[in-house]
């Protein structure tokens, strides 16, 4: 015998273990004492354990896909949160109408919404601090209507003027998170004295958030809260917020093989020094630039080989300037 009652899944094709848990149960009212096991698809094996026989029933006859209700992102808002008026709770069904096709509303007094499919008569509820806000009041002060003399002036003779009507609009407090979502229902403090400005409340501590900032926006003052991220425990007993990987710190601070100086060898190889073919002139610039400093090897005989390789490359000069000159008296 199968349950007239159907129990609404997420995914008809795959049920969880706790929806298969509530499909077996519901089997198993209809017929105790027999043996239950139940498919992915919600199909359930019936077996009596006496003689063994076995019967299914269809998922299709256990399990109903379920909806997730969509909460508009508008809100409605009404002068009393507590008993909405008929027009408000009109105001509120349209919305959620609107934002969930196909399904039945129903609102009441407080703005709690009750979502229903027609197909599988699954229902879900939306509380009203979720699609209504509260209206700003407004304080009316009477006009003057008493007379103020028959002149218009006092007794200096100097005009008086009829008070000026005001009206006074008291300030809205809010709490929400950084994506605009509210916290808690929006309020009013009531003024220290009627007919003037209210101040609005403090932000105070909301549990699990952190107060980010205020904004203020005509007569609405708005405290931002910021979520509290999730801590980690660090093995001593206490707990801290989680931080980046202390293995990418780690190689932040260690430094890059290929970026680390090669040692300098002891000693450096020798070189050959060709003495390029120069006129005399030409000598003469070249030894007035000044002269490269050669590194320093740290050894005593490459010193000693520089200095002598200097003064061959200076005594091939002077021959090259003493043979012109004996060619240009020559041909003289």
């Amino acid at each position: 015998m199968k349950p007239t009652d159907k129990v609404p899944v997420k995914d008809k094709s795959h049920l969880t273990p706790e929806e298969k848990k509530q499909v077996a149960d519901k089997v198993k009212d209809k017929n105790p004492g027999k043996e239950v096991t139940v498919g992915d698809d919600g199909t359930a094996t019936v077996t009596d354990p006496t003689t063994g026989i076995s019967h299914t029933i269809p998922g299709t006859d256990l399990v109903n896909q379920d909806f997730e209700p969509v909460i508009p992102a508008d809100k409605i808002p009404v002068k009393d949160p507590d008993n909405l008026t008929q027009e408000e709770q009109d105001k509120v069904k349209e919305l959620v109408e609107k934002a969930n096709p196909g399904k039945k509303v129903t609102v009441d007094k407080t703005g709690k919404v009750t979502i229903t499919d027609p197909n599988t008569d699954i229902s879900h509820e939306i509380p009203g601090e979720k699609l209504i806000t509260l209206v700003p009041p407004v304080v009316d002060i009477p006009e003057y209507t008493a007379p103020i003399g028959t002149t218009g002036v006092d007794e200096n003779g100097n005009l008086i003027e009829p008070p000026i009507k005001h009206q006074t609009k008291l300030i809205i407090t809010k709490w929400v998170d950084e994506k605009g979502n509210e916290l808690k229902p929006a309020d009013a403090k009531a003024p220290k004295v009627l007919g003037e400005a209210n101040e609005a409340f403090e932000h105070g501590e909301i549990e699990g958030y952190v107060f980010v900032r205020t904004e203020t926006k005509g007569d609405v003052v708005t405290h931002v809260f910021r979520k509290v991220s999730q801590v980690r425990p660090t093995g001593d007993g206490q707990q801290r917020p989680a931080t980046p990987s202390d293995v990418t710190n780690s190689r932040q601070n260690t430094a890059n093989p290929a970026e680390v100086p090669a040692t300098q060898p002891t000693e450096q190889p020798s070189q050959t020094i060709e003495v390029p073919a120069q006129l005399p002139h030409e000598v003469s610039e070249t030894n007035s630039q000044p002269q490269a400093v050669l590194p320093n090897t740290g050894t005593q005989e490459d010193r000693a080989t520089g200095a002598l390789g200097v003064l061959s490359l200076l005594g091939a000069f002077g021959l090259l300037f003493a043979k012109k000159k004996k060619d240009d008296e020559e041909e003289a």
